[in-house]
């Protein structure tokens, strides 16, 4: 994929379908060393935690110890897949 100065690759299947329902990240491999990021300005934002929920929570947990980030995004159960991210802000915490 390509846009403006920046291409990459991206691991979203072909059928467009989010792997465990969107608990596991897709990854990105940049084509350089640039990064979108870097021409950002820093707003002074930074994530403080990563939660998910997901009917196999033991699946999603299997499968980002497999990627090294089962320490990174704790998955406990629910019915139904969710995702929240808890983000400092310069206006105090928010979580999304």
């Amino acid at each position: 994929m390509a846009r403006a100065p920046y291409s990459w690759r991206i691991t979203i299947p072909d059928d467009g379908h989010l792997p465990g329902e969107g608990l596991i990240p897709t990854m990105i491999e940049w084509a350089d060393a640039r990064h979108p990021a870097d021409a950002m300005a820093d707003d002074h934002i930074r994530v403080v935690a990563l939660a998910g929920a997901h009917p196999e929570p033991a699946t999603i947990r299997t499968a980002l110890g497999s990627l090294g980030l089962a320490e990174m995004l704790k998955v406990t159960y629910a019915v139904t897949p969710r995702l929240a991210a808890m983000l400092r802000t310069p206006r105090g915490t928010v979580t999304l």
